[in-house]
């Protein structure tokens, strides 16, 4: 059965999807077209057929032949999507030929609007060249067939080592360290660093602090994420350990590649996990209606600091945020490069979102 594709097709729920069709990286696409050796070697075992009446072009599904610009010719001329009774899953098909992952394993879908997602992207590149770097559905759904399962255990152990260093836990400390003799400063300088470091620690605390906490509920067992404003880190506890690494592995592969990827976008293993279980959607009602519930402070002076993030946009979102809090603070208070921080919140907006629409589609019919 063909499923007819188009725009109207596809849930509202897929509204994020708008940032993959901007030419800024999504450096896990390219990754995932560029399949290592050993995925290949291991995918033989896996190479057969989704169903014998369906012809499957030996070109789709190969690694594609990526030019210098990071593009590859388009070698089809449209994309869908069909139902396969055998596999009783959807798969998306580029000329009647069915899709297969760079590592020429089958790529099916039990969502048909996933489905769709996914097709969409291959049917809106340009006429002439295929961009993998606009196509973050596809990497999340490739990878987490071609790699997640032979990696589960090490994307695991990556986890857990960088909770040490999660972005949301390494603070900026609550007193502004010396400035260096070599600048001759003044006590008047010292003193307004001391204030704006002073500053930011609090503007940290209650932005970041009620997300903590939301997560310690999710990860349970006693878990405590603790912050810190230490040079060496932000190191946690082995009971935390254990409840992280205890609930990435009750995750199946594409929920474990989709929270690998948040994770590794936000620089934050407890910021990944919030946006994985949107645990901070309450919280961005909140953001973006200004109520007083947060940020999480009872000085009025202080939420003001906090909105100044927002950049005159009253509809920033806390995961295009949060990941960004001290960056967007220098830049209030030392200015926007352009050319800069304004291409870091697009990219991020990419990154953060797709594994974000990947999870929610999955849910979808």
């Amino acid at each position: 059965m063909v499923v007819p594709l188009s725009p109207c097709s596809l849930s509202l729920s897929t509204a994020p999807l708008r940032f993959t069709t901007t030419t800024l990286g999504f450096a896990a696409a390219r990754a995932t077209f560029g399949s290592s050796s050993s995925s290949s070697q291991s995918s033989a075992s896996t190479s057969e057929t989704l169903e014998d009446n369906v012809a499957v072009d030996d070109n789709v599904g190969a690694k594609l032949n990526l030019r210098e610009d990071g593009t590859s010719q388009r070698f089809y001329r449209r994309a869908g999507v069909q139902y396969q009774g055998n596999a009783k899953a959807y798969v998306v098909t580029l000329d009647g030929s069915v899709l297969r992952t760079p590592a020429r394993r089958p790529l099916t879908f039990a969502s048909q609007t996933l489905a769709q997602a996914v097709a969409a992207e291959w049917e809106y590149q340009d006429a002439r060249a295929i961009r993998p770097f606009t196509m973050p559905l596809m990497a999340i759904s490739s990878t987490s067939v071609d790699r997640t399962p032979y990696m589960r255990n090490d994307i695991v152990e990556n986890l857990i080592k960088h909770l040490h260093t999660d972005g949301a836990l390494c603070r900026n400390p609550s007193e502004g360290r010396a400035l260096h003799p070599a600048f001759q400063p003044s006590e008047e300088d010292q003193a307004h660093v001391n204030k704006l470091s002073s500053q930011l620690s609090k503007v940290q605390a209650a932005l970041l602090d009620p997300v903590l906490r939301r997560v310690e509920n999710v990860l349970g067992d006693g878990a405590t994420l603790v912050p810190s404003d230490s040079l060496l880190g932000a190191p946690q506890s082995e009971e935390t350990e254990d409840a992280v690494r205890r609930h990435a592995k009750s995750l199946d592969d594409a929920e474990l590649t989709a929270l690998d990827a948040l994770c590794s976008s936000c620089k934050s293993v407890a910021l990944g996990i919030a946006l994985f279980h949107r645990l901070h959607e309450p919280l961005d009602d909140a953001w973006i209606n200004n109520s007083s519930e947060y940020p999480a402070t009872d000085d009025d002076e202080l939420r003001d600091e906090a909105r100044k993030l927002r950049f005159g946009d009253p509809q920033v979102s806390l995961p295009v945020l949060l990941p960004r809090v001290e960056e967007e603070w220098q830049a209030v208070n030392w200015g926007v490069v352009e050319g800069g921080h304004d291409i870091d919140r697009s990219d991020l907006k990419v990154r953060v979102y797709a594994p974000m629409a990947f999870l929610r589609l999955r849910q979808e019919p």
